[in-house]
């Protein structure tokens, strides 16, 4: 089965990978910005919005949503535990929960405070295009992905070796950093 939109996820977090040569991925370093985590943050946030706009639409055809306000309750009344979906960065101990904070009036602080400041605001606020905003926006377009695959599909189909991610990956409780065999075709990919 074909996956609209993993080509270009899969583009941008290469991209993101690309900077690790030099910033390392690491909470130490959260706060260090630069123009490549301003265009990584605009691309996965930009692809987002698209895939929440998708994903609203085939929740419920007569929704009219423009804005993440107003996919917020669509998203979160379809997939209340979007909020819980963690993943991991292969290769470094971290763990992200990119929706964690999604609230019924909450947004994640990575979009409110980084994609719409950086989006509008880039002179005063250029600060939040920063790596934690950017490996959490990254980390958001793959959750919303496999949600959008499921609700398109009924399914998430099969991932090739080719389609792994390189970098972001469906955390797993019983095998947190992916070491067990196996461990890609074995999780849940919602979760």
């Amino acid at each position: 089965m074909r996956k609209p939109y993993w080509d270009y996820f899969r583009a941008i977090e290469d991209d993101l990978v690309l900077t690790s040569r030099y910033v390392e991925f690491c909470p130490a370093n959260y706060g260090c910005y630069s123009i490549e985590f301003a265009r990584i943050i605009m691309a996965a946030c930009s692809e987002l919005d698209m895939l929440f706009k998708v994903a609203c639409l085939k929740i419920d055809p007569k929704t009219k949503v423009n804005d993440i306000d107003e996919f917020r309750p669509v998203i979160l009344g379809k997939y209340p535990h979007i909020t819980q979906a963690k993943r991991f960065l292969h290769g470094y101990d971290i763990v992200l929960q990119p929706f964690q904070s999604w609230t019924s009036e909450v947004n994640p602080s990575w979009w409110s405070k980084g994609y719409n400041k950086i989006k509008h605001q880039r002179n005063a606020s250029f600060h939040q295009a920063n790596l934690e905003n950017a490996l959490n926006a990254v980390s958001g377009l793959m959750v919303m992905l496999f949600h959008y695959y499921a609700l398109e599909y009924g399914e998430l189909g099969h991932f090739s070796e080719r389609d792994f991610p390189r970098l972001i990956w469906p955390y797993d409780e019983a095998d947190p950093f992916g070491e067990g065999d196996g461990f890609f075709h074995s999780i849940d990919f919602l979760k």
